[in-house]
């Protein structure tokens, strides 16, 4: 991203948490509260506020503070959401500019790709687990035929109805 447009994204995110902040405070509530009652850490929302969000969980859940927190705070959910989201499309209009070819969102944002390769990782690991189980079974039906087969008592010796010779 260019300085200027990084700067920028910045300022929008410092400008939107002082409005989250002037808000909460225009009502009286402590921050304190807000983290209690909508069961987000204290950090995140302190980070939210001052406009800090690169410490943020990714923004997935950042729109879900954003919120929670209005609607605790009682701003108006649709306000705060086009505000949000407003954001959101300077930022990605800014990335954008910055690399074309990238149609999508984020296309810097590092924790993208972690979730691709997490994600990539966590199909691996259910496909190995079910090959691994489904394999197990095969086994063990395998196992418990011999298994059975190898408990059966051998069939009885023939006995012959001719009378034994001695010599």
């Amino acid at each position: 991203m260019r300085v200027r447009d990084e700067k920028q994204v910045l300022e929008d995110r410092a400008t939107f948490g002082r409005y989250l902040r002037d808000e909460r405070e225009l009502r009286q509530i402590p921050l304190d509260e807000v983290a209690r009652a909508t069961k987000i850490p204290r950090s995140s929302l302190d980070l939210l506020e001052r406009g800090q969000w690169d410490d943020l969980p990714a923004e997935i859940f950042v729109r879900g503070f954003v919120r929670s927190y209005a609607r605790y705070v009682g701003i108006p959910e649709p306000e705060v959401s086009e505000r949000y989201g407003d954001l959101i499309a300077r930022r990605e209009a800014a990335l954008r500019r910055q690399d074309p070819s990238q149609p999508g969102v984020l296309a810097e944002n590092p924790e993208v790709g972690g979730q691709r390769n997490f994600g990539l990782a966590l199909v691996v690991i259910i496909i190995l687990i079910l090959v691994t189980l489904t394999l197990s079974l095969f086994w063990r039906k395998g196992a418990g035929a011999t298994t059975h087969s190898l408990n059966q008592a051998p069939p009885p010796a023939e006995i012959s109805a001719a009378p034994h010779r001695q010599a």
